[in-house]
């Protein structure tokens, strides 16, 4: 297959073309001009993008690494010549999700479709082997020179060095599926072997715990009979004692409550007693008033008005006032008539007229004072007797003595009422401390009587009954989920039977797997000297005959010796640049080796010499050179060199 040109929009490439010729292609660019991005495009026009890809160690998967910086979609088209025709390949974007998913492949200039080329198999079909390979042989990148074997590059060196036939097994492979096989059967704790005895462990379990469970149900249903008999033998006992002490209960509480309606009667008579005397005491004139008190004022007011009465008694006469005051007229009388008559004699009349005159006021102004006095006293002994609502001392006393005897028979019932009431309270308090105790002892659960002795063992032995009961429910339960012993019985004989075949087996694969080896070593010594030898030669004209020796381990890494070293050397003690020239010889015998002779596919070298100095650049320039002969080979690189330079369309 030779590439004739290349246009991609892929990464930092926008719509940027390629052209190439047969034989050696050096593209030189400098660092950041899309050397790397066109190598990975040529990749992924021949094999695809992943979009199963996931990012891992750090590297993004290349759906998101070369993703168009301008936005647009991911596509490209390559011009190639392969089986003696001209072909074009295409590849566009649908979706985000699946990046140039989109192949078609037809004859340069026409329409018509390239029947064997789709775009799932479109590499191998071209270059004659998958992507594995490809990259582990001829798609030579600075960043993996280095490679490790692989099941499908080891089946493909052992099938081309050795048979030709590539439709044999590797041993990795043989040795993965066998040790896969041996895993199946015992890996640490997993596998069919501690499957299986775990299994045979959990039936084992699983028929102890079945007759542990029989020995506790038959224990369990013993005590159950036992507390079921227990529990019978009670109720008669229970019943009759619960009878006697309700018929005791009663009569106590009817005696009580008879004892306490006649203190509450008894109580009602003295207060409806003490209330008539409260109300004829109320409805006396003088309610309120204290004994003592009253009959001191009685015994004062009876006294004043028998003063006062008689007082009232002893009205004084006018009549020496009247005769006073008669004679004094006269007197005058005759004293006006000596004025005229006798003028010097009516002075004698007139001192005895003016004497009796003045006796005469007197008197009467005496007997005015006496009059209201003794009026004033019949209106204060008139309120006494008002007062009283009597008419004489003696009844004020009288009646002073009936209101002190009416209040010492109100005070007297009283007493008795607030009595028999604190007795009827007191019979009330016993009654209701004798319902109390009736309560508790009829309350067969906490009393200290008989019955309640008698009840309380019969609810603890039908609650241990319950329990019992319960038990033996639950361990039915268990039994019947443990399931049939016969059956688990005949589980455990066929799980005992499958254990030794696996056993059986997981020996015969652990032989193979000693055997496969033994027959590995064998082989190593078979085809690695062949793939060696061209190694050698190779790594001997990269390095001006300097390596003369070289042997190859099965992982693909090399003893090389020089030909001055007595003993030889692992290849990771080599220089950097002499490290990368033994790659590039394995990468390059390992092209002749796993990748078809008849039509050969370009061989790819993204900086794969920039370690190398300018005498084995130049060795390695003239061995691509030999190379590109027979096959096309593209050289991408920054370094400047003297040589043949096809430079591409990179702008």
């Amino acid at each position: 297959m030779i590439i004739r040109k290349m246009r991609a929009v892929f990464g930092t490439l926008d719509k940027q073309e390629l052209e190439l010729d047969r034989g050696l292609n050096i593209i030189h660019a400098p660092n950041e001009s899309g050397k790397s991005t066109w190598c990975a495009f040529l990749r992924a026009m021949l094999y695809g993008v992943s979009s199963s890809q996931r990012e891992k160690g750090g590297r993004k998967p290349d759906k998101v690494l070369y993703a168009p910086w301008s936005g647009a979609p991911m596509e490209g088209q390559m011009d190639i010549e392969a089986e003696g025709r001209e072909i074009t390949l295409t590849r566009s974007t649908r979706t985000a999700n699946a990046p140039m998913r989109q192949f078609r492949a037809v004859y340069t200039g026409t329409d018509e479709p390239v029947p064997w080329l789709d775009g799932s198999t479109a590499g191998e079909r071209l270059i004659g082997v998958s992507s594995e390979i490809f990259e582990r042989s001829a798609f030579i990148r600075q960043s993996s020179l280095g490679l490790n074997n692989s099941p499908e590059l080891e089946k493909r060196i052992a099938a081309m060095v050795l048979t030709g036939e590539e439709d044999k097994v590797s041993y990795t492979e043989a040795d993965a599926r066998l040790r896969a096989q041996l895993r199946r059967r015992k890996y640490n704790q997993r596998g069919r072997l501690p499957e299986l005895e775990r299994e045979m462990e959990t039936v084992n379990r699983r028929l102890d715990g079945l007759r542990g469970t029989v020995r506790e149900l038959e224990e369990l249903e013993e005590r159950t009979e036992a507390y079921r008999q227990r529990c019978e033998d009670l109720r008669e006992p229970v019943e009759r004692s619960r009878r006697e002490q309700r018929k005791k209960s009663l009569e106590r509480l009817s005696e009580g409550l008879s004892e306490l309606r006649r203190r509450e009667q008894t109580a009602a008579e003295a207060r409806k007693a003490a209330d008539a005397c409260r109300e004829e005491l109320e409805g006396s004139r003088f309610a309120g008033e204290e004994p003592e008190t009253f009959s001191r004022r009685a015994e004062e007011d009876s006294e004043r008005l028998r003063e006062e009465s008689l007082a009232a008694k002893n009205i004084p006469s006018s009549v020496s006032a009247v005769v006073l005051l008669v004679l004094a007229a006269i007197a005058l009388a005759a004293c006006g008539g000596l004025w005229a008559v006798q003028w010097d004699r009516w002075m004698w009349v007139l001192i005895p007229a003016a004497v009796l005159l003045a006796v005469g006021i007197w008197r009467y102004a005496a007997f005015r004072t006496a009059r209201r006095r003794c009026s004033e006293a019949a209106e204060h002994a008139r309120e006494i007797r008002d007062t009283y609502g009597v008419d004489s001392p003696e009844e004020i006393l009288a009646a002073a003595e009936c209101y002190r005897k009416q209040h010492e028979s109100f005070l007297t019932a009283e007493d008795a009422a607030q009595k028999a009431e604190k007795e009827a309270a007191e019979a009330a308090e016993r009654q209701q401390e004798l319902n109390a105790g009736l309560l508790q002892e009829l309350d067969f659960r906490t009393g200290d009587s008989e019955a309640a002795r008698l009840s309380r063992e019969l609810a603890d032995a039908e609650r241990k009954l319950h329990t019992l009961r319960e038990d033996s429910a639950m361990a039915r339960g268990r039994l019947d989920s443990l399931g049939d012993p016969l059956v688990l019985e005949t589980q455990l004989r066929q799980l005992e039977d499958e254990h030794a075949e696996q056993t059986r087996q997981y020996e015969a694969l652990d032989l193979a797997i000693t055997t496969l080896r033994d027959a590995n070593a064998e082989l190593q010594s078979r085809f690695s000297p062949r793939l060696a030898q061209r190694t050698a030669e190779l790594m001997n004209y990269l390095t001006g005959g300097r390596y003369t020796e070289l042997t190859l381990t099965r992982e693909l890494t090399a003893l090389v010796r020089r030909e001055a070293d007595a003993l030889p050397h692992e290849s990771v003690f080599l220089s950097r640049g002499t490290y990368d020239q033994f790659y590039l010889a394995l990468r390059l015998a390992l092209c002749e080796f796993t990748l078809p002779a008849e039509e050969p596919c370009p061989l790819i070298l993204d900086d794969a010499l920039i370690a190398f100095d300018d005498e084995r650049m130049a060795l390695a320039l003239e061995l691509l050179k030999q190379m590109a002969q027979t096959r096309q080979v593209l050289l991408f690189t920054c370094q400047d060199r003297e040589g043949k330079y096809i430079s591409g369309k990179t702008e």
